[in-house]
């Protein structure tokens, strides 16, 4: 989709600030991408632009690498949703419904890595619900590939791996 005035520019924004409203969690560029080429709505360069564009103006803040709408950014949205197509709107509104959940989830799951002390690498990983710590663990990796190995594993299977701590924790060594 190529962006032929402002007039297409301030729906494309009003289209993003949409999506953050209805998902209601804080989302990050790549969760904003999966909806909107998926409907296409808009294409990834655009998208980029229009999210930063979105975050200088204070329509959308930050917090790490993702985005939520400001009360601002939900007022303009409000008076001007009427600008946004029914069709994209009803779109919104259904997709959001389903993505919710798994942008919930990688919220409450976090992993990464960063560079140690001694040439190697740290991952970082996380779960926590309702704001509140279940488990923080950090692993020593001897190269960035097992490090980011460490943090897909626990990202893909985290509730399996919680259990399997939990359990080997709570066994009787006795």
């Amino acid at each position: 989709m190529i962006i032929a005035d402002k007039n297409d520019l301030a729906e494309q924004k009003l289209i993003l600030l949409c999506i953050s409203e209805e998902i209601a969690l804080p989302m990050s560029k790549k969760q904003f991408s999966e909806i909107v080429i998926k409907g296409n709505l808009m294409n990834y360069f655009v998208m980029q632009h229009l999210i930063d564009s979105l975050y200088e103006d204070e329509y959308l803040s930050k917090s790490e690498d993702k985005y939520f709408i400001t009360t601002k950014g939900s007022d303009t949205l409000s008076f001007l949703s009427h600008k946004i197509p029914k069709g994209i709107k009803k779109y919104i509104v259904n997709l959001t419904a389903s993505v919710r959940t798994s942008v919930k989830k990688e919220l409450e799951i976090k992993a990464n890595f960063t560079f140690g002390l001694a040439d190697d690498f740290i991952s970082n990983l996380e779960i926590s619900e309702n704001g509140s710590p279940l488990l923080s663990v950090s692993f020593c990796a001897g190269t960035k590939k097992e490090a980011k190995k460490i943090c897909d594993t626990f990202t893909s299977h985290a509730d399996e791996i919680y259990y399997e701590i939990m359990n080997t924790l709570l066994k009787n060594r006795d």
